[in-house]
């Protein structure tokens, strides 16, 4: 996660992102106004059906 600036003073977003290190491709992204593990868990979840990740596969 990293904090992005926002338009204005004081506004700052959350950047999230996963990256696939082998193939050096992001593979999951989302962007939030606050920090959150619910984000956090829905964009994995996405990330492994896009990319077809099977059980215990993911490190």
């Amino acid at each position: 996660m990293k904090k992005l600036r926002g338009p204005g003073k004081g506004v700052l977003y959350y950047l999230y992102a996963i990256l696939d290190i082998l193939g050096r491709k992001v593979v999951g992204r989302a962007i939030a106004l606050r920090e959150s593990v619910l984000v956090a868990e829905d964009l994995i979840r996405t990330a492994i059906v896009r990319e077809g990740i099977e059980r215990d596969e993911l490190t």
